[in-house]
């Protein structure tokens, strides 16, 4: 007579065991209770600013306006008693990150009768703003390389106009230029 087997037997005893004991307990598992915690998080946009001396790629720190005598009026970069607007050299202000932003310019601790100005024009403009004294916000804003990758709309150029006014009082000074990235030509 012959001998059947009900099934062959190609898998180790010890898997089909193990196989059962897992799927034993994945049913034996049940949660039995379960609680929720609420979360809040924003991702927010960068603002970031880089001030460029006359080359374009050195970051400006500082500026020696040097000696004035009362009356004098000179541009800078360069020191020049000629407007070099269409001309240059300028400085520039780089927008070097992910948001969108107004150039505020303010001069902090000029003495009296000193004018210290500015004029700016973003890159892809043709036009000059007027030497304005400050607080002076540029009404373009610059844009972020995220939101455009033209780099003629990411940064201004600009020129400072220092003026020494008659009963200018004598002595050093180190006034502060200040430039701001706020979030509205209206500061």
């Amino acid at each position: 007579m012959r001998e059947y087997k009900i099934f062959k037997r190609s898998v180790p005893l010890w898997v089909v065991l193990l196989i059962c004991t897992i799927a034993a307990s994945a049913v034996i598992a049940a949660v039995l209770v379960q609680r929720e915690i609420t979360t809040s998080m924003r991702i927010k946009r960068s603002v970031s600013m880089e001030i460029y001396d006359v080359n374009g790629e050195t970051v400006l720190t500082s500026i020696a306006f040097g000696d004035f005598l009362w009356g004098d009026a000179y541009f800078f970069p360069g020191k020049t008693t000629v407007d070099p607007r269409n001309t240059g050299p300028y400085y520039y202000v780089n927008n070097t990150d992910q948001m969108d932003f107004y150039v505020k310019f303010e001069a902090i601790n000029a003495p009296s009768n000193v004018q210290i100005q500015v004029s700016m024009k973003r890159l892809d403009q043709t036009t000059w703003t007027n030497f304005a004294e400050d607080p002076y916000i540029y009404s373009l804003p610059l844009i972020s390389k995220i939101n455009n990758a033209d780099p003629k709309v990411q940064a201004l150029q600009f020129q400072l106009l220092v003026a020494v006014n008659p009963n200018a009082p004598f002595n050093d000074f180190t006034p502060t230029l200040v430039f701001s990235a706020v979030d509205s030509p209206t500061g």
